[in-house]
């Protein structure tokens, strides 16, 4: 993977719960890891359910290999959030490129 094409600075999130002084938990996300990504949307569609327009915007993240990335994570970059949508993928099994397909929040 040529670096050129890893433009975009994402954080890659873990889901955590914590507890308060009181006992509460609460709920939130912490950086995993930082690294540079190459984001490509691969497709787009609007449909309406229960008379509401619901947008879906699928991606295709790709950046140098990361271990330990789990579906239960999220990627940041900048305000835009993304849902791994799928357990992502080592390319090749060569441990260089990670392949993660992901779902925009809007």
């Amino acid at each position: 993977m040529r670096s050129g094409n890893l433009k975009h600075k994402i954080e890659i999130q873990s889901y955590i719960q914590t507890q308060n002084d009181f006992g509460e938990v609460i709920e939130g996300y912490s950086v995993f890891k930082t690294v540079y990504a190459s984001i490509v949307p691969i497709s787009g569609k609007e449909y309406f359910a229960s008379k509401q327009v619901n947008a879906e915007v699928s991606h295709k993240i790709e950046c140098r290999y990361v271990a330990g990335v789990l579906p239960t994570m999220r990627i940041v970059y900048g305000s835009r959030i993304f849902e791994i949508s799928s357990p992502p993928i080592n390319v090749r099994e060569a441990n260089k490129i990670l392949q993660i397909m992901a779902v925009e929040v809007i």
